[in-house]
């Protein structure tokens, strides 16, 4: 199953995709959230 998780980085929020096998995790791809998943991670916090 692939999972999305948003990080913080020094400079921006990153989205990353990834799964998870036993004691192996492979990300998929990481990239730049875009405005609305940056606006989405900001209300969850509050």
């Amino acid at each position: 199953m692939m999972r999305l998780l948003i990080g913080h980085s020094r400079r921006e929020r990153l989205v990353v995709a990834f799964t998870e096998r036993e004691d192996v995790i492979r990300i998929i791809s990481a990239r730049t959230a875009d405005r609305e998943e940056r606006e989405d991670d900001e209300n969850a916090r509050r």
